[in-house]
């Protein structure tokens, strides 16, 4: 498939998401940009007023990889934040990912925050497996051999100062693709 191709593709998709309403569900664009020569789009999952449900972003995410794009799911590895087993859980219950494939990974690969203060939160993303052999030989997405497709930021919390975090009163689901 062509750049072109893809974005044409990404367009037609985001045409659908804006006039996708099943059970109050709304794939919301926010944006379709151009970084390092690769085309990436920002989407919101919305459930009436409400921005959140990991499992449901986590589907929709594997689905459009799978089902929209067909990229061959033997080709990908997902990463998580090491505490998020709610996510894990969902990689490997529900998607049915295998152990292997699943990274545990920490903060400076798998938590976003805005900066000092702000909205944060565990991220979990889909790789492609550029080197089948360092995948083999035990390598994680941090490393050499990867390529981040997809991510999926949880925004659960509000970062007050180091060490201190609060529930956010309306967490989100911020999700970005590289294409």
């Amino acid at each position: 498939v062509t750049g072109a191709e893809s974005l044409a593709k990404t367009c037609e998709i985001l045409k659908l998401a804006q006039k996708t309403r099943s059970g109050g569900q709304t794939l919301v664009p926010l944006r379709l940009y151009l970084s390092k020569g690769r085309v990436k789009v920002e989407l919101a999952l919305a459930k009436g007023k409400k921005l959140w449900d990991k499992r449901e972003a986590i589907d929709y995410a594997w689905e459009l990889l799978i089902g929209v794009y067909g990229v061959d799911a033997d080709r990908l590895v997902v990463s998580v934040h090491e505490q998020d087993d709610e996510a894990y859980a969902l990689w490997r219950e529900r998607i049915g990912i295998e152990p292997r494939r699943i990274f545990r990974l920490g903060d400076s690969d798998n938590f976003w925050q805005m900066g000092d203060t702000g909205p944060c939160g565990p991220c979990t993303e889909i790789h492609l497996i550029t080197d089948r052999k360092a995948f083999e030989s035990g390598s994680d997405p941090s490393r050499g051999g990867f390529l981040e497709l997809y991510n999926l930021v949880f925004m659960q919390f509000e970062q007050l100062a180091p060490g201190q975090r609060r529930p956010l009163p309306a967490p989100s689901v911020d999700t970005g693709m590289g294409l």
